[in-house]
């Protein structure tokens, strides 16, 4: 047996294991689940040191499967970078106006992208619909497709509603700016 296998049994940490476990689960969309514990544990760590095993093991999982996260939806804690904005390190008008113009620009984006996928639903239903679909089938999916819509028309109108009062921010912000430079 190889010195870092015995030590590994020794020690019950399992945290690269887990780590690795964590960062496949989430590339792969799977949901936070430790079974596979299991399969990376040695049997003589589970009898003789369980708790210390299943600890690293999870310890690691979870930092893995929040890191592959934060790297899919390009999430860092850098705080003076957000998403593509760099900001300055001090704090002035024209950095907040920025913030507020980038917040703004994503928002409208979440919008396209909801009555876009509020579409490609309603083409796949009248697709199926019009491919012989049983009407059982293409009626359940028209009644689920009604609530689905209704949400999604609900959180474009959230969405507009802040995009409003952004553009209000953003008037002031511009507002403050030419005040200050007079």
């Amino acid at each position: 047996m190889p010195k870092t296998s015995f030590y590994k049994i020794y020690t019950a940490d399992y945290t690269s294991e887990g780590y690795e476990h964590g960062v496949e689960d989430a590339k792969k969309h799977r949901p936070n689940s430790k079974f596979r514990f299991f399969k990376a544990v040695h049997p003589i760590s589970c009898i003789f040191n369980l708790n210390n095993a299943l600890d690293s093991y999870s310890r690691g999982y979870n930092q893995g499967y929040i890191d592959e996260h934060r790297v899919i939806h390009n999430i860092y804690n850098d705080t003076n970078h957000i998403k593509g904005v760099s900001m300055q390190r001090t704090d002035s008008y024209e950095n907040h106006l920025q913030m507020v113009t980038e917040v703004k620009r994503s928002i409208v984006s979440l919008k396209r992208y909801l009555t876009d996928i509020d579409a490609k639903y309603k083409h796949q239903i009248d697709r199926a619909e019009s491919t012989g679909f049983m009407t059982n089938y293409t009626n359940t999916l028209k009644n689920k497709y009604q609530i689905f819509s209704q949400k999604i028309n609900n959180l474009v109108n959230m969405i507009e509603s802040h995009e409003s009062r952004l553009g209000e921010q953003e008037s002031r912000l511009q507002n403050s700016i030419s005040v200050a430079r007079d």
